[in-house]
């Protein structure tokens, strides 16, 4: 019974945790985006911070599972931001 309560804690702490660390949606913008490699619109979320350094016509490696320009992951693709 103490372990069934331990790892019913755990996972309360886990979602706790995941939802403090989430990103607020008035901090994001959300800009439209063409991906490259099959001539798709989708959007991405960009940070207000970096609104500065993301323009109009750059290209981006978009992550496609949670839709944010992101480099390092193996599901992304080369887009271009549009208007």
């Amino acid at each position: 019974m103490k372990k069934f309560l331990l790892m019913v804690a755990i996972a309360f702490s886990i979602v706790s945790c995941q939802q403090q660390t989430s990103t607020p949606a008035s901090l994001l913008k959300t800009r439209r985006v063409i991906v490259l490699e099959t001539n798709t619109v989708s959007f991405v979320y960009v940070p207000n911070h970096l609104d500065s350094i993301y323009r109009i016509d750059d290209t981006v490696w978009v992550n496609l599972e949670n839709h944010r320009i992101d480099d390092l992951d193996t599901n992304t693709m080369m887009s271009v931001i549009k208007p």
